[in-house]
């Protein structure tokens, strides 16, 4: 059975999604065995999936970052003195911003690749 580049891309996401029978996979891969548009298509896809992945991490660490900011602070004797102070704020929104640059660059530097 022969399938279009357009089909074939559908068929990836349906492989991609985890929802695609046997017999799809079949026509899928004898489609980009002899097709150069979607063997290059594939090599995107696979790039696109190492960057996506990549941030997913970044942003786990993100959040472990801010989690230990947000922790010194509460553990901070003016906080048990008065609560939050202008500083605190101030340290909290540097560490996401920090942290948010560092992903926009990373992002930026996997997609020209």
């Amino acid at each position: 059975m022969t399938i279009s580049c357009d089909e074939a891309m559908w068929l990836l996401s349906r492989k991609l999604d985890d929802k695609i029978t046997e017999k799809d996979v079949k026509v899928l891969d004898e489609h980009i065995q002899s097709c150069a548009q979607c063997q290059e298509r594939l090599k995107w896809v696979g790039k696109a999936e190492q960057v996506v992945g990549s941030a997913i991490r970044n942003l786990s660490l993100t959040k472990g970052i801010c989690e230990d900011a947000m922790e010194s602070i509460k553990l901070h004797q003016a906080v048990k003195k008065g609560g939050f102070r202008l500083w605190h704020l101030l340290l909290i929104l540097g560490v996401v911003v920090v942290a948010l640059v560092a992903i926009w660059l990373f992002l930026l530097g996997g997609s020209g690749k």
